[in-house]
């Protein structure tokens, strides 16, 4: 299905764009992808008149005319960008509960499916290596890493994809993914491509202690 999106959705962006305001028309960054109006007042302003919705947009729905109802709310009948039919009451449209036919539900399902597609390649196994040393206890180097406080990032913990956007694809077969600073965890700028010599110059000192005598023995 393909059909013009309102502006401002974008499901495979983080970053809204910025859109005017259904109201007031002023340019503002919506908190979610369909929302109508900047502000609290300019919503219930749009609120006090409900009598003529006809040819107003809500998401993906446009007012095509009202339908005649004895009782009970305002109801409209819409038409939406896919090219089918919904009805709405003024309320449910005005407070953005109702923004399309259905297939705006079914896109961001659809959009949740897609996946990055590099499940088995050598940068995903390092991904998934690097969060079982953090957070597996049974893994066998949870105690070098979780162990003592080493952690991934939470969007990257989250997100293949944005540790792959910023690591970038490995270059050679023998190098693996390094923190430059041991005593950081697995976060923006302090990881790297490097082979196990780089890796093995860069492990962190180890503090040995001088055994305290026996003073027993000494006697």
């Amino acid at each position: 299905m393909s059909y013009d999106r309102p502006p401002g959705f974008n499901p495979s962006r983080r970053r809204l764009q910025d859109k005017p305001c259904a109201f007031c028309g002023k340019i503002f960054r919506p908190q979610y992808a369909l929302k109508l109006f900047c502000s609290r007042s300019c919503a219930a302003n749009a609120l006090k008149d409900q009598s003529n919705l006809i040819g107003l947009r809500f998401g993906f729905l446009t007012v095509v005319r009202k339908l005649e109802e004895e009782r009970g709310p305002t109801t409209w009948l819409c038409l939406c960008v896919c090219g089918k039919h919904a009805t709405a009451t003024s309320s449910r449209l005005t407070h953005e509960r109702k923004r399309s036919c259905g297939c705006l539900k079914q896109a961001m399902i659809n959009q949740s499916k897609i996946t990055h597609g590099m499940s088995g390649t050598p940068e995903h196994k390092i991904w998934k290596d690097m969060i079982k040393r953090c957070e597996n206890q049974n893994n066998r180097a949870y105690v070098d890493y979780g162990g003592r406080g080493i952690t991934v990032c939470p969007e990257w913990r989250l997100s293949f994809q944005a540790f792959y956007e910023h690591i970038g694809p490995r270059p050679a077969p023998d190098l693996s993914v390094d923190r430059i600073d041991n005593d950081r965890g697995y976060e923006p700028g302090n990881v790297r491509w490097a082979t196990r010599k780089e890796q093995a110059n860069n492990k962190r000192k180890r503090r040995w202690q001088r055994k305290p005598k026996d003073v027993n023995a000494s006697l």
